[in-house]
Parts: structure tokens; C-alpha cells; sequence
């Protein structure tokens, strides 16, 4: 019988080892893990936003969150400090509290901070959703052009993800617009946008809310 149990007992310490051999190197995977790249958050800094109407239009809250009540055109704030470069992600929830333009103009830098592009959520009478401009074409016109209801005072959360080939979008969890950008010509729509570059926040004669603006960048591999 012993040896026997001389056999069992080496395959005791085979499987012993070969549990051990698996747990190093599954450590050691863990450990050589890149560290999630962290996100920088926009709305907390209100100092480094621009108002180009003085402050008639906006209202900033002690939870960090902004308010753009009706003005005569656009309204709204541009950001001052760093810019996001593509490839990133970005991240707001915003909602439209009274009026039926767009509750959200969110106008980003694409492949370079002086070539931007406006996300519109709810104009041209409230429904209009569209990237502004792709090709001369504004979001009535272009491919990203689409109809949406908006519920008054309900959030919504938007994703964007820009990289030099593509933009993404999502709207609460649903993607809606995955653009090839590669070779097109990307711009403002002409008018009282082209004050709010390269990376702002607008409404068009409506009162518009936002809050937990961020972003960061993405590994150029994702």
C-alpha cells in the first residue's frame, strides 16, 4: 500500500504546485493591469467658464449644476481650460426645463481643438437631434439627422466618444448616431454658435439644465 500513497501524495503536491503556479501568475496579471484613466470633471470650475452675455442668461447652483434660461439667441458658457484630444469620451446629463428649442447645444473639438462640431438635442421646434455641421450640412440635413421626444424636466444622460475616425453618441444607454468622420469636412454651423469654441454649453431660446460634465481620455487601442 505505500506506494500507493506515495502516488497519491505526489499528485497532491503536483496539484498543490500547479494551483500555486496559476494564483502567481494570475496576480501577477492583476498587478500589470494599466490603472483606469481617471475623469476630469467640468461643471465643479466654474471659473473657468466664459459667459459672452455677462451672466444674463446663466445660473450656476451650489451642487455644481448650471441652469441657461431663455436669452434672445444662443446662450451660454464656453469652457477656458484644458481640452479633451481625441481620441476620449465624455459624459453630461441635461435636461430642458421650458421652452421648444434645443435644451442642449454641446459643441467639442473633434481632431484638433479649432475643428468643432455642436451636438443639438431638441431644436428646430424641439425634436431635432444632429451633429452640427458635417460636410456644410447642418443636423436638419446630415446623417446624424433623427426625431426625438424630450420629456420636459426629465434627465437624460449623454455619452459621446470621439476618435479621429469616428463619433459616437448615445442617449440614456442607447446609441444613437455612429458617424465615419474619416475624410469628411467637419464645422460650425454658421452664426452666433461660432463664439462658444471650442468646447461649450448653449440652449437656443429655451431654458436648459446640465450637470456631472465629464471627460477623459481613451486608450488609442479602444
Amino acid at each position: 500500500m505505500k506506494p500507493i500513497s506515495l502516488l497519491l501524495a505526489a499528485g497532491v503536491i503536483g496539484l498543490s504546485a500547479c494551483k500555486s503556479d496559476q494564483t502567481s501568475s494570475e496576480e501577477t496579471t492583476k498587478t500589470t493591469e494599466a490603472p483606469a484613466i481617471p475623469w476630469t470633471t467640468l461643471l465643479g470650475k466654474q471659473d473657468l467658464w466664459q459667459d459672452p452675455l455677462n451672466g444674463q442668461t446663466t445660473e450656476w447652483h451650489e451642487d455644481g449644476s448650471l441652469t441657461i434660461h431663455y436669452g434672445e439667441s444662443v446662450a451660454g458658457v464656453k469652457w477656458t481650460g484644458d481640452l479633451p484630444q481625441a481620441p476620449y469620451e465624455l459624459e453630461l446629463e441635461t435636461r430642458r426645463l421650458d421652452g421648444v428649442d434645443f435644451f442642449c447645444g454641446l459643441t467639442f473639438p473633434v481632431r484638433k481643438a479649432d475643428e468643432c462640431v455642436t451636438l443639438i438635442l431638441g431644436g428646430w421646434g424641439g425634436t431635432q437631434v444632429g451633429i452640427s455641421s458635417i460636410d456644410g450640412m447642418d443636423a436638419s440635413q446630415n446623417e446624424t439627422s433623427q426625431i426625438i421626444s424630450f420629456e420636459k424636466e426629465r434627465w437624460y444622460q449623454v455619452k459621446l466618444k470621439v476618435t479621429e475616425e469616428k463619433l459616437q453618441v448615445s442617449l440614456d444607454g442607447k446609441q444613437i448616431m455612429d458617424v465615419d468622420i474619416a475624410g469628411k469636412a467637419l464645422g460650425l454651423r454658421h452664426g452666433p454658435i461660432e463664439n462658444f469654441t471650442p468646447l461649450s454649453l448653449t440652449t437656443f431660446q429655451t431654458d436648459g439644465q446640465f450637470r456631472n460634465l465629464k471627460w477623459r481620455a481613451l486608450d488609442s487601442a479602444r
